[in-house]
């Protein structure tokens, strides 16, 4: 029941339902398992402060992500496609810097070639990628976001991004064009990922339930603050956000009128 539960792969044994620990994450976000022909896992990856892989049962694909993921770090690597012997795969990597770029690894040569990537002219920009935030609830939730500095000069305000909803999306380790924007245009941004959010699994997520305008915004603010103490940010925070983070956007100046300077509201989900 714990919101803050980790994110467990247990193994199932059919005929006593014996269940066993494969592998305890911790308390992360964006779990995926790949499995082998024989429906084992072969490896996992998931994001805490930047993208990590376990290796449960080394094969081929298992060891090109684990090496690409070594040789772009804090990059994502997910392997797209590849024949029916794994003689030729294709892989994209992607990062919050970054958008796509696509790779193929050729057994006939041995090595990965680039490919072409979704946007040449934005990743030739070397944009900032993000800084984990954790930070303490004042109820002792454990909670997790992102920053997002610009890429010179002092910040013109904080910006508390909000993400629509709420419950199953939440901001990901990866390429965020407003959040990117936002930056270029000189704000820090601060991207929560507040109880009731997906991606940590679903105690944290229902923990956020009947609590839209009161808890969930709590949060948003005291992950705000954390930033503002140990962060260079400025005293000036603005809110921002579409659909359920547009909602949250107009309450927040409401509930929190005396800490936020300014609202911005897209496609308010009222």
């Amino acid at each position: 029941d714990d919101p803050n539960a980790s994110q467990v792969l247990v193994g199932i044994q059919l005929l006593t339902g014996e269940v066993s620990t494969i592998y305890d994450f911790g308390f992360v976000s964006s779990v995926a398992v790949e499995w082998n022909k024989d429906g084992h896992p072969s490896y996992a990856t998931w994001i805490d402060d930047k993208p990590q892989i376990k290796i449960f049962n080394k094969d081929r694909e298992s060891g090109l992500v684990a090496g690409l993921m070594k040789a772009f770090e804090n990059s994502t690597v997910v392997a797209t496609s590849s024949d029916d012997d794994e003689n030729n795969l294709v892989f994209a990597v992607y990062s919050p810097a970054m958008m796509p770029e696509y790779y193929i690894w050729e057994k006939s040569q041995g090595k990965a070639r680039y490919l072409f990537a979704q946007n040449e002219k934005v990743n030739d920009l070397n944009m900032n990628s993000f800084t984990s935030i954790r930070y303490e609830a004042s109820d002792g939730m454990k909670l997790q976001g992102w920053l997002l500095m610009p890429r010179s000069g002092k910040p013109k305000a904080l910006i508390n991004y909000i993400h629509g909803g709420p419950h199953g999306p939440y901001i990901e380790y990866s390429f965020n064009k407003r959040m990117q924007i936002f930056a270029e245009m000189g704000y820090a941004v601060f991207a929560p990922n507040f109880r009731g959010s997906g991606g940590y699994g679903k105690n944290l997520e229902r923990s956020g339930y009947e609590k839209w305008g009161t808890r969930m915004l709590d949060d948003m603010r005291e992950g705000a603050e954390f930033v503002q103490a140990n962060f260079d940010v400025g005293d000036r925070v603005y809110t921002a956000g579409g659909s359920y983070g547009g909602y949250s956007s107009a309450q927040n100046v409401v509930r929190h009128n005396t800490y936020y300077d300014c609202g911005i509201i897209q496609a308010g989900f009222f």
